[in-house]
């Protein structure tokens, strides 16, 4: 394999590999935070991206303004999900997974009903090419990857940085000492759904100009979340983040050696993995 080839997969696994981990960030932070295993988490990812079809191909809205539009609506479907059918049933795993992915079946035909079963391709923001050290790199790619880290950026400063960070962390260790200390679990929960709604729907509209989105693409999030967010750790952002990186780039690079057999591949990888580290990445027993 030249070393151009190897850039070039690097970098398209990197991009790739940006978008599993914003799916899986999400994910594994209501996981973390209220121990929700949420099955429509794909179906967020689904509508962000058939938000940017309708804001940014339909309607010509600005891409990025398109972006936030998506991600403020599907946040706060996130929030309505939250308070009128999980936070009742709180407590019981069982009946939200069954909940969840109940919404995860009957959306798809839903958004297909509405919006049409057909393929759909969204125009890139940036078209074309660019050369970096003899390689040429498609631009879309470059503003997945530059994006992707201005997400996760302000991620970390959210979580880390600020008063309902710092209150989310304390409910994720011990939610009864939490409480105690007077934090309101229940707007913190829906600050939990809300962020994690967000999430899926930035990746969803990030991929969107390099992918095809129909109503049944959140499936493929849904799947590649639970297994990033195993081989990362449980409720474990970071790990969620190194994961999804290190299984785009896997995948990448391994479609350069052996081509279809990537997926298999990269299974193996995360296999591997988990034999060596049961508990994740950066995860804990």
């Amino acid at each position: 394999m030249s070393g151009e080839l190897f850039a070039l997969l690097a970098v398209n696994g990197l991009a790739i590999g940006c978008i599993y981990a914003l799916i899986a960030s999400g994910f594994s932070l209501l996981f973390g935070i209220c121990r929700v295993f949420n099955m429509a988490h794909g179906v967020m990812f689904m509508l962000g991206g058939m938000g940017v079809v309708i804001f940014y191909k339909n309607l010509h809205i600005n891409f990025f303004a398109a972006l936030i539009i998506s991600v403020v609506c599907v946040a706060l479907l996130g929030v309505l999900l939250e308070r009128g059918l999980l936070r009742p049933r709180r407590g019981h795993m069982f009946t939200i997974v069954v909940i969840t992915l109940a919404i995860a079946i009957i959306t798809p035909p839903i958004v297909g009903t509405i919006f049409g079963f057909r393929l759909v391709t969204v125009p890139p923001v940036f078209p074309g090419q660019v050369e970096l050290f003899g390689v040429f790199i498609s631009k879309q790619k470059l503003l997945m990857i530059a994006a992707s880290a201005l997400i996760f950026g302000g991620l970390y400063l959210f979580v880390y940085r600020t008063k309902i960070g710092a209150a989310l962390r304390a409910i994720s260790q011990d939610d009864e000492a939490a409480i105690l200390q007077g934090v309101d679990i229940n707007q913190h929960f829906l600050v939990s759904m809300a962020v994690a709604a967000g999430l899926a729907a930035a990746a969803g509209v990030l991929l969107a100009p390099v992918y095809i989105v129909d109503p049944f693409i959140g499936t493929f999030a849904l799947v590649k979340a639970i297994i990033v967010v195993v081989l990362g750790g449980m409720g474990s952002i970071a790990g969620a983040v190194v994961a999804g990186i290190a299984l785009g780039l896997a995948e990448s690079l391994a479609s350069g050696f052996v081509g279809g057999g990537s997926s298999l591949v990269a299974l193996g990888f995360v296999l591997l993995i988990l034999m060596w580290r049961p508990s994740g990445l950066l995860g804990h027993e």
